[in-house]
């Protein structure tokens, strides 16, 4: 595994480990999984890690997103700014992950979550105003989910099967390369991760 890699992918590859296997929901082969927010570093990981049982991983995401996101193993794109599209696949997935900054994707999530489902918000508490036949959790760490867990679990997935990040920028661990970070994180920017290299 090279460096850059691996001083990248720890937080959100274990956070998207902690959502498949944190209890929430027991997912198991046939099942529909929907990952909103899937072209952000939690949610390709998310895509990446659901493969590990045979289901069909619906990612949402920008249209942008599409190509990268079925490479990573998605069987179906829905575009997050397509109401139609959304509606189309409303009510298919057993298992609904949300891992849009904010929980921004929420309403969507609720729309493809089959009766009696499971919808984890990833980053803020759910909203139970829409969707009460629709179980909502929070993703929030307990003392037993550990590193000790979880990063044996991603480096023998990555050597058995792979796993991909978005790395954009990789700077000198300098002054001029954390100005240079800073300037590119509050301008616009391609999708990927700054990850400083010493």
């Amino acid at each position: 595994m090279p460096l850059d890699f691996a001083g990248s992918f720890s937080a959100t590859a274990s956070t998207a480990y902690w959502g498949l296997h944190g209890g929430f929901y027991p997912l198991k082969d046939g099942d529909t999984i929907a990952i909103v927010g899937a072209s952000g570093s939690v949610g390709s990981f998310l895509v990446q890690l659901a493969q590990e049982w045979d289901v069909k991983i619906i990612a949402v995401a920008s249209k942008k997103n599409e190509a990268r996101l079925k490479e990573l193993g998605a069987d179906m794109f829905v575009d997050y700014r397509d109401p139609e599209a959304i509606e189309q696949h409303g009510k298919t997935a057993d298992f609904v992950l949300d891992a849009s900054l904010f929980n921004a994707g929420e309403h969507a999530a609720l729309i493809l979550a089959k009766e009696n489902a499971t919808y984890v918000g990833m980053t803020t508490l759910p909203d139970n105003s829409y969707r009460p036949d629709v179980k909502r959790v929070f993703l929030s760490r307990t003392p037993a989910m550990t590193n000790d867990i979880v990063i044996p679990y991603l480096f023998d997935f990555y050597e058995k099967h792979g796993l991909a990040d978005q790395i954009a920028y990789t700077l000198p661990f300098t002054v001029d390369g954390v100005k240079e970070a800073h300037r590119l994180l509050e301008g616009t920017r391609n999708s990927g991760k700054i990850i400083f290299k010493v």
